[in-house]
């Protein structure tokens, strides 16, 4: 998918220009703690810490392989176990990206590891032998190398040390300065040869900082030429902890990126690599990989005109159909690509990637007349699109635009087929998504503003002398919230094991179960059953738990502090609307508070009404999420918030028992 820069021989003459050198960075000797390192029992900026990175170092350079340039990188990691669950980081790997055409080849070597303990007051060394090490064939691209340090214990000392060349230096890897433990140095150095322009970028929480120096390993074997030295240093980060609602803890963490701006080889003269997203686009529709295969009769095309699908007159009915049809052939097997199999592999497969069928998808709406788009993206879970900093590698797959009149666009995806139009994987709603449409046009479009859950619930009851809670309830889930709802009832074995986690959920029994659309395509899906929940009774009161959709079962912010920001899957409302009639002879003495709560933007907001007339409750409950980033900044405002509708949640009816 990237270009790679062309080069020549270079004459021995370019390579006698030695780099110059700033500052000496400090030494550390390979197996060599420091008697302070070995004695110590728990870090004393983290005392939760199961393990401590001493030091995390990366070195970057390049050498001449018969003319062609060849990164060399060294990664070596020093790491002290606290606790037991810190023994897992004796278990390394690493993962190699090997094509099976001539370029695109990583190999290991220089592998290198020790534990260092210290025993009756002596340290005591024991290497990793060579036979330790292992490599697996993850899949056609990807090998995994792995080895696991013997004599790792609590109290240990663990170092390695490997080294990895790679043809593919103008796609140098990001570093990760931070990691899940704390790290108590961390350094990066790379030595750039005048002709290769890379553009550095730190990202994260501004916890490393750029100094003068030179390599961390003396190398005979780099390109010695006038050279660029960049070397970054970051001292006590704290761990990167693993916070709920958030997609990608890697665009949060400290760590460097360095992307390929332009060559300047001898006699070549210079060659801007420096992408805008006007190029990329026109490079992708180009591309025989991927755009050329858009505009070609799809395999149902004869299917589409046989039906009349092509003849329906509202174009968001016509594309709901085309899709219908593409889902009665084709199944997602829940992989993501960016670029797609040919149409004839996939259709006779039967099944394949998102890009595979959207392609296949976006021809079929073509072929009713709709000129539907591939819209490219960056998947949540996998970092944010740099938009300032254009890159197609940064791409890695897309979804499908439609558009509708008037200047709008429906989305839809391959994961559709539990969903419906603009409802699909919540981790394709990401914030900037590019339109691939020729012609002028904004072409970013923020997905995160078509991903809407709405729920609405009505439940009819009555509470016996018993103490029990008896009704019926029918709820119904539409645009994300149906793809939602079919995504958990189809991942359980069964309706049975469906109900039960359900009734287990909501602390009920349920009876009479049934559902509407549960399997269909489409923009609704709904339920309908009976319940029961048992409250408390004396001979004079009640006490009753009625809210049986609770806003939230409980707080997922419990943290005293949070690092990172809160990232909501997708805007949600629901609504909840109760009535409830309470037995003769007996009078509510206490109902749940009324409540307004929200945040200070009101981009979250929840309401809970309740009254009484004569003999029956109703209760009425509206919750909303509208916006779906908070920085961290605010975590107490929403903890705070989230904390409070736990508790009103709690909140019960009594009644008690007429003079």
């Amino acid at each position: 998918m990237t270009r790679k820069p062309v080069i020549i021989m270079l004459t021995a003459a370019l390579l006698m220009s030695v780099a110059a050198w700033g500052q000496s960075l400090p030494k550390f000797k390979f197996g060599e703690p420091t008697m302070e390192e070995l004695k110590m029992t728990t870090y004393d900026k983290d005392s939760s810490a199961a393990a401590v990175v001493l030091l995390n170092l990366r070195d970057v350079g390049f050498r001449l392989d018969g003319g062609e340039i060849t990164e060399v990188t060294t990664n070596r990691f020093r790491i002290k176990i606290l606790k037991d669950a810190g023994k897992d980081y004796a278990n390394v790997d690493h993962v190699l990206y090997n094509s099976q055409g001539s370029q695109g080849h990583e190999k290991i070597f220089g592998i290198k590891a020790v534990a260092v303990n210290l025993e009756n007051g002596k340290v005591v060394k024991t290497k990793m032998k060579s036979d330790m090490i292992f490599t697996e064939k993850l899949d056609e691209y990807h090998d995994r190398v792995k080895f696991t340090i013997p004599q790792a214990k609590v109290g240990s000392v663990i170092e390695y040390e490997y080294n990895v060349s790679s043809d593919l230096y103008y796609q140098m890897d990001d570093w990760n300065a931070q990691q899940p433990i704390p790290v108590v140095h961390a350094r990066y150095t790379s030595i750039i040869p005048e002709w290769l322009l890379f553009r550095y970028e730190l990202r994260g929480p501004g916890l490393l900082q750029p100094i003068l120096g030179d390599g961390l390993v003396a190398r005979n074997d780099v390109i010695q030429t006038t050279s660029k030295n960049y070397v970054y240093v970051g001292n006590d980060m704290p761990a990167v902890k693993g916070d709920n609602y958030v997609w990608c803890k890697r665009d949060y963490m400290a760590r460097i990126t360095a992307e390929l701006t332009a060559t300047n080889f001898p006699y070549m003269g210079y060659k801007d690599f420096g992408e805008t997203w006007e190029r990329i686009d026109e490079m992708l529709r180009k591309a025989d990989w991927f755009g050329s295969k858009f505009g070609s009769k799809s395999p149902y095309c004869d299917e589409i005109k046989e039906k009349g699908i092509d003849k329906i007159a509202d174009t968001e009915q016509r594309a709901a159909a085309v899709l219908k049809l593409l889902f009665s052939h084709l199944k997602w097997n829940e992989t993501f690509k960016m670029s797609p199999l040919s149409m004839t592999k996939t259709a006779k497969a039967g099944t394949g990637s998102n890009a595979d069928i959207n392609l296949i998808m976006v021809n079929m709406l073509r072929d009713a007349g709709i000129e539907a788009v591939p819209v490219v993206m960056r998947l949540r879970n996998t970092g944010t699109l740099p938009v300032t900093y254009p890159s197609m590698d940064k791409l890695n797959t897309f979804v499908v635009g439609i558009p509708t009149g008037e200047g709008k666009m429906m989305y839809a995806d391959a994961s559709s087929e539990k969903g419906f139009l603009n409802a699909f994987t919540p981790s394709l709603y990401v914030n900037k998504a590019r339109i691939l449409s020729k012609g002028e046009g904004e072409k970013w479009v923020d997905l995160q503003l078509i991903g809407k859950a709405t729920e609405s619930n009505v439940v009819t009851a009555a509470i016996n002398a018993n103490g029990e809670l008896k009704g019926k309830v029918k709820a119904v889930h539409r645009g994300t919230g149906a793809y939602m709802f079919r995504s958990l009832y189809a991942q359980a074995k069964d309706e049975k094991e469906y109900v039960t986690d359900k009734e287990e959920d909501y602390n009920i029994s349920i009876a009479d179960y049934k559902t509407t659309d549960a399997k269909e395509f489409g923009d609704e899906a709904s339920e309908d059953y009976a319940f029961t929940r048992k409250g408390e009774a004396t001979d004079d009161h009640i006490y009753i738990s009625p809210i049986i959709y609770p806003m939230v079962k409980s707080n997922p912010f419990t943290d005293a502090t949070r690092q990172m920001p809160i990232e909501f899957p997708f805007i949600h409302t629901e609504r909840t609307l109760y009535t409830i009639t309470i037995p003769e002879g007996w009078e509510v003495e206490e109902l749940p508070k009324s409540v307004n709560i929200a945040t200070q933007g009101r981009e979250i907001t929840a309401r809970i009404a309740c009254g009484v007339d004569n003999n029956v409750i109703k209760c009425n409950t509206i919750f909303k999420i509208n916006k779906v980033f908070f920085a961290n900044n605010r975590y107490d405002e929403v903890k705070t918030f989230f904390a409070n509708i736990v508790e009103r949640s709690k909140d019960l009816i009594v009644l008690k028992k007429k003079p």
